[in-house]
């Protein structure tokens, strides 16, 4: 997936707006995750990036500020974590690092006032979050250690499982799931919550006045109960994934069977589960077992709910029933919701097939034999006699070494992508192998100038290895370009940079020189920016900025600057 589509309709008016492209140009920043919100976006890139648009009336979008934006933003709040998934749900979101931590903006202090960027949750120490789920006003957070954290101004009907009304302001452990019970799935409802254990079993907790709960009653939990599992004990089956409408709840069983209860446009105050025949929707296309259910979905707001499936096409693929649900099964382990990709599994893709599905060991292992012209300087000839003249073997060996590991892994699994082929060159002096080098994390600019009140100048300091986003007026364009391909090398501040290239004359009362001056009117610009960003945003260059900036020299020469 390399380009995006995005349409919408003015709420309140009769007027509808055709699909905008955005377009991710280098393959490396194409989009994974996204996450929508009740009037904003939030795209998850594979660099690791959390980008986000749409309205931003409580500081939705994370960027310090309440002004919508129209056009894709990077948060610069979460640069430097290492993101891997983000969620949104109505005005809030959450997104979850590589390390387990959380960060959610925005964040409610009282009535009236909003932190509008990204802050992260108190947890224990040591606690790494692996799924978050949100309902309205409210949230749970489910750990690596199959424990389940609750907290939210929402608690009136007992939706966070600690057995009273109680709001909580930081996640706190629901004590039924901190001991022999280890779940391992979480889903929120508008008011109501359902987990699912490493054995099968389902807790439901929450608003249940609509049978939402499956508990055969319409009351209120305060705390986790189990639900009675009668209904798939009696056909010998498990459940295997849980999901949460707005005002229902849904079970799917190994046997690729769908249960549901609750009040949706097919049930009405249903308060135990009963099966949803799905089947019977389309009965032709699940006769010769060739389409596969793999997982259920729901996405709500407050006016719309929907339920929905992915199902597998296995057409192509030749082998057994048992060895295709085998694979779907895998995916089903492995496909997070909301993502784009399908995770890259060996037993899957030797025996279906999938276009989407890449191959990072055949990418990131690869190497590119190419022919260059080389020049030797003197010196290198004179130090290292033997590498001139017998070339570099080292790095032929250990080429060829890669390129028989690569192809032994495409022969043994059949992947469908193509290797890159060695570029040749016939106008050659002698032959060096170049290695391709692993993919960085291209960003994209943060100061866009058409982004009216955002202020630009939030975003850190990057380095020449960064990339930069040019904006075209028209369609949305996301253009990525490398600096160090423009051979462009951004500003450093530092003490050495700042006295190599500048002569500080030794009367600070005058400056004749309109080249200092014009240099010194940019470091006080840039002090008065830095003044304003927070103290855990400063780079190395900020703070050789006001190392250089102390010195009493230049600090008389700032002086006299207007």
């Amino acid at each position: 997936v390399s380009t995006q589509s995005t349409w919408g309709v003015t709420a309140g008016e009769n007027k509808s707006f055709p699909p905008g492209s955005i377009s991710f140009n280098d393959d490396s920043i194409r989009p994974m995750m996204v996450s929508v919100g009740a009037s904003h976006t939030v795209i998850l890139t594979t660099a690791g990036d959390v980008v986000c648009w749409g309205a931003n009336e409580e500081g939705q979008l994370g960027l310090d500020h309440n002004s919508p934006v129209d056009t894709p933003f990077i948060n610069p709040f979460l640069l430097n974590q290492r993101v891997k998934k983000v969620h949104a749900c109505e005005n809030r979101n959450f997104a979850i690092t590589e390390e387990g931590r959380v960060f959610r903006w925005p964040t409610k202090l009282d009535s009236s006032t909003f932190v509008f960027r990204p802050s992260e949750l108190m947890l224990p120490f040591g606690t790494q979050v692996v799924q978050v789920a949100a309902g309205h006003d409210f949230a749970l957070l489910l750990t690596v250690s199959c424990q389940v954290y609750s907290f939210g101004s929402a608690n009136k009907f007992g939706q966070l499982g600690q057995g009273d009304d109680n709001p909580r302001v930081n996640p706190a452990l629901i004590s039924k799931f901190d001991g022999e019970e280890k779940v391992d799935q979480i889903a929120c409802g508008y008011w109501h919550s359902i987990a699912k254990t490493t054995e099968g079993k389902i807790f439901t907790w929450g608003c249940g006045i609509l049978g939402q709960l499956g508990t055969s009653g319409t009351f209120n939990e305060f705390y986790p109960i189990e639900v009675p599992t009668t209904f798939l004990e009696s056909i010998n089956v498990k459940a295997v994934q849980v999901q949460a409408g707005f005002k229902s709840s849904l079970i799917f069983a190994d046997n690729r069977r769908v249960f549901w209860c609750g009040s949706n446009s097919h049930l009405t105050k249903v308060d135990h589960f009963i099966e949803c025949d799905y089947k019977s929707l389309y009965p032709n296309i699940w006769e010769d077992k060739t389409f596969i259910a793999v997982k259920i979905m729901s996405s709500w707001s407050r006016t719309l709910s929907v339920s929905y499936m992915l199902v597998a096409d296995t057409r192509d693929s030749p082998v057994s029933y048992a060895t295709k649900s085998k694979a779907v099964n895998i995916i089903a382990s492995k496909f997070e919701d909301n993502t784009l990709e399908i995770p890259y599994n060996e037993f899957v893709v030797r025996h279906l097939q999938f276009r989407n599905m890449r191959n990072p060991y055949i990418e990131r292992t690869s190497p590119r034999r190419i022919n260059v012209n080389v020049e030797v300087s003197p010196a290198k000839k004179k130090a290292s006699p033997e590498r001139t003249e017998k070339g570099d073997s080292k790095l032929e060996t250990s080429f060829d070494k890669r390129k028989y590991k690569a192809d032994a892994f495409q022969e043994k699994f059949g992947s469908q992508q193509k290797q890159r082929q060695p570029l040749t060159s016939t106008t050659t002096t002698r032959r060096v192998v170049k290695k391709e080098p692993l993919p960085q994390k291209p960003r994209l600019n943060l100061k866009p100038s058409t982004l009216g009140k955002v202020d630009s100048n939030l975003a850190p300091k990057r380095s020449p290895s960064k990339t930069k986003v040019e904006q075209d007026k028209g369609p949305i364009r996301v253009k990525v370009t490398s600096m160090r391909e423009e051979n462009k090398e951004p500003p450093e501040f530092g003490t050495s940079p700042f006295r190599s290239r500048v002569r500080v004359p030794d009367n600070s009362e005058t400056i004749e020189n309109p080249e200092l001056e014009a240099f010194l009117r940019n470091v006080k610009k840039r002090m008065a920016i830095l003044m304003k960003t927070p103290r855990e945003l400063w780079t190395k260059s900020d703070y050789d900025l006001i190392k250089f900036a102390s010195d009493p020299k230049i600090g008389g020469l700032l002086e006299t600057i207007d």
